[in-house]
C-alpha cells in the first residue's frame, strides 16, 4: 500500500522502513506502511488470532490529534460493511513513558482504485461496478451519520479478489460534530482536487452526503476520463481552488472518453455540480443510476420521454428487439410479395376481361359488316366484297374509343384487301 497524502496506505517494502522489530500493544511491528500528518501506519502481526493488520499510531500528542484518533475509533466502531476496512481493536500503549493511542485495522492487500483499473485494463462495465460498490459502502456510512470527507483513489484500495475497500476515516464528520466543535467553520480538511466547493469554503453546516457525492464524481471522472475534472487544483491555494470550483466548468466527460457519451456523461456531470442542490441527494441514488447504465435502463437524471424509454428498451433487449425486427421484416416482405401477386392477378384478370370485351366487339362489328351485304338491307342490290370492305372501313370511325377493337378489325380488313390483290389499300 502507498502513501498518497495524510494517513493513506500503500504497498512499499515495509521491512526496510523500520530499523528492527518492536511491538505496540499485542502487535509485532513488521514494517512501515505509510506516514501522514496524524500518525504512522505500520504493517503488524497479531498473534491471537494469527493475522496481519494495519496498525495506526498517533503522531504527536496534541489534544486535537488525540481527539481525532478517538473520533476515528468511534466512527469505525459503527461501520461493519464489506466495502469498509474493518476496525479490529483500539487502545493505548506506553511508549517512552507516554500513553500512545493506536487502532488496528483490516490490512488490505491491493492497489488503489485508479491504479487497479489501469493495470488490469478494466472495461467500462467493470469500472462502473467498482464505483457502485464504493458508493454503496459510502452510503452505508452516511446512513449512520458519517461523512467521509476524504474520498480519493489512495483511500480506496481494491483487494486481490477485486473488491474495493474504503479506508481512512481520520477526518470523517459525524452529524453531531457541529455541536461538539471538533470541526470548526473555516477549517478545511481533505484533498483539494476531490473536495466540493462547500468543503473548500470550510462551511461545516453545508457539508453533508452530497459533499461525498461530489468526491465520488471526481473519482468516476478520473477513472473513466483518465484525468481530474480540474487538474489545476493539484497546485492551487485554497482560495484559488475555491474560485476554480465556483467559476470554471470542467470539460464534459464525453469529450474525453467516447464510452461516456450519453447517460454516463449526464450522471457523472450531475454529481460534479458546483451547487450541492444540483447533485444527487445520496450516494445510493448515484449508484442506482450507474447500475441503470450497466443494465441499459432509463436513468433518473434525465426526463423519461417516450422516445428515451424506447431507446433504453432496445439497448436492454437487443436479442428480443432483433427478433421482433426480423419478424416485422419477414411479415413486411411477405405482405409485399402477396400484394405483388394480388396486383399481378388483378392486372391479368383485368387484361383478360378487356380482351374478352374486345373480342365480343370485333365479333359484333363483323356481324354487322356481313349483314350489310344482305340484299334486303341493300335495296335488292348485290354488293361486292370490295364494297363491303369499303363500308366497313367507313364504319370503323365509330370505334375511336376502342383502340383494341379498331386494331382487330383493321387487321381483318387488311387481310381481306390482300386477298383481293389490293396491296396498296
Amino acid at each position: 500500500m502507498t502513501q498518497n497524502g495524510a494517513d493513506t496506505l500503500r504497498l512499499d517494502e515495509p521491512q526496510a522502513a523500520v530499523a528492527g522489530n518492536f511491538s505496540i500493544g499485542p502487535y509485532r511491528i513488521l514494517g512501515l506502511l505509510g506516514e501522514g500528518g496524524m500518525g504512522r501506519v505500520y504493517l503488524a502481526q497479531q498473534i491471537h488470532p494469527q493475522r496481519q493488520v494495519a496498525l495506526k499510531v498517533v503522531r504527536g500528542l496534541s489534544s486535537a490529534v488525540v481527539e481525532r484518533m478517538r473520533r476515528e475509533i468511534e466512527v469505525l466502531a459503527q461501520l461493519e460493511h464489506p466495502g469498509i476496512a474493518r476496525l479490529y481493536a483500539a487502545g493505548e500503549s506506553r511508549i517512552d513513558d507516554v500513553d500512545v493511542p493506536w487502532l488496528a485495522l483490516e490490512y488490505v492487500r491491493g492497489d488503489d482504485l485508479v491504479r487497479h483499473a489501469q493495470e488490469r485494463n478494466l472495461d467500462l462495465a467493470a469500472r462502473l461496478r467498482l464505483l457502485i460498490e464504493v458508493a454503496r459502502a459510502v452510503h452505508y456510512a452516511h446512513e449512520r451519520g458519517v461523512i467521509h470527507r476524504d474520498l480519493k483513489p489512495g483511500n480506496i484500495l481494491v483487494d486481490d479478489e477485486g473488491r474495493p475497500k474504503v479506508l481512512d476515516f481520520g477526518i470523517a464528520r459525524l452529524r453531531e460534530d457541529g455541536a461538539q466543535g471538533l470541526t470548526q467553520d473555516g477549517q478545511v480538511l481533505g484533498t483539494l482536487p476531490y473536495m466540493s466547493a462547500e468543503q473548500l469554503a470550510g462551511d461545516s453546516s453545508r457539508i453533508d452526503a452530497r459533499s461525498d457525492v461530489y468526491s465520488l464524481g471526481v473519482l468516476a471522472y478520473e477513472l473513466i476520463g483518465g484525468r481530474l475534472p480540474h487538474p489545476r487544483l493539484n497546485t492551487s491555494t485554497i482560495f484559488e481552488a475555491l474560485h476554480i470550483l465556483r467559476h470554471d466548468e470542467p470539460p464534459r466527460l464525453a469529450t474525453l472518453s467516447p464510452v461516456a457519451r450519453g447517460d454516463l456523461d449526464t450522471v457523472i456531470m450531475k454529481s460534479l455540480a458546483s451547487e450541492r442542490e444540483q447533485r444527487y441527494a445520496s450516494a445510493a441514488d448515484w449508484a442506482d443510476d450507474l447500475q441503470r447504465i450497466i443494465e441499459h435502463r432509463p436513468i433518473m437524471a434525465r426526463p423519461l420521454t417516450r422516445m428515451y424509454r424506447a431507446s433504453r428498451f432496445v439497448r436492454r433487449h437487443r436479442l428480443l428487439t432483433a427478433a421482433m425486427a426480423s419478424i416485422v421484416l419477414i411479415l413486411s416482405a411477405a405482405s409485399i410479395v402477396s400484394l405483388h401477386f394480388a396486383l399481378a392477378e388483378q392486372h391479368a384478370r383485368a387484361e383478360a376481361d378487356q380482351r374478352a370485351r374486345e373480342a365480343a366487339a370485333v365479333s359484333s362489328f363483323l356481324e354487322q359488316m356481313l349483314a350489310s351485304a344482305d340484299p334486303e338491307l341493300s335495296a335488292g342490290r348485290k354488293l361486292t366484297v370490295e364494297e363491303v370492305v369499303d363500308q366497313a372501313e367507313r364504319d370503323m370511325q365509330r370505334l375511336d374509343g376502342e383502340p383494341g377493337v379498331q386494331r382487330a378489325v383493321a387487321t381483318t380488313l387488311s387481310h381481306t384487301r390482300r386477298a383481293l390483290g389490293q396491296y396498296e389499300a
